[in-house]
């Protein structure tokens, strides 16, 4: 019923607990915490768009959806791969929550 999110930093000892039930989809590309400001010009970011993924929260009324997670991979396949089966995990959620096993 829940994500497990830690740093790979080995000083962090306690992961992040994002709730299936509180995301609403997976986008790809950029996100906030994927671009970095600069003093002059626009955010840039260092990753390529196509291999990052967003993790988008549930709006709540008249609120919009905000990133709960950016994601970045090392290659465009390792990022499909995840986009496929984090957005079948959240439509698996969303239409038949009954059907993910607790425990």
């Amino acid at each position: 019923d829940a994500l497990l999110v830690k740093p790979p930093s080995k000083k962090v000892k306690k992961g992040e607990r994002i709730m299936i039930r509180d995301i609403d989809k997976i986008v790809k590309g950029h996100g906030e915490d994927h671009m970095k400001k600069n003093t002059f010009g626009k955010p840039t970011a260092k990753a390529n768009a196509n291999t990052c993924l967003r993790i988008l929260s549930r709006p709540k009324a008249g609120d919009e959806a905000r990133d709960l997670l950016c994601l970045s991979f090392q290659n465009g396949d390792n990022c499909d791969l995840w986009f496929k089966a984090l957005s079948r995990l959240v439509q698996t959620s969303k239409l038949w929550s009954h059907r993910l096993q607790k425990g």
